[in-house]
């Protein structure tokens, strides 16, 4: 079996659960990890343009660890109307 043929079973066992944002961040990380032409490969394995596949790799280098909807909800560590900051 050859490697996109591999890809496409990997990618088909999660996709369906998978939203879009989360489907280019692991189509990007499979292609960085399979070096130059890897970008080719997962994109006849799953269907994703280059372009969405290169802007989850932009946004894995970019991303922080913290989950965006979760760092999005934390409460500010100070308020204006609070007392004890003015």
């Amino acid at each position: 079996m050859n490697s996109v043929a591999l890809l496409s079973k990997r990618f088909a066992s999660v996709w369906a659960i998978l939203d879009e944002r989360t489907r280019r961040i692991m189509a990007a990380n499979e292609a960085l990890g399979l070096g130059y032409g890897g970008i080719t490969k997962v994109r006849l394995a799953c269907g994703l343009s280059r372009k969405a596949i290169a802007k989850g790799i932009h946004a894995s280098n970019t991303t922080s660890v913290v989950n965006p909807t979760v760092a999005a909800k934390t409460p500010e560590t100070h308020s204006a109307m609070d007392p004890t900051t003015n």
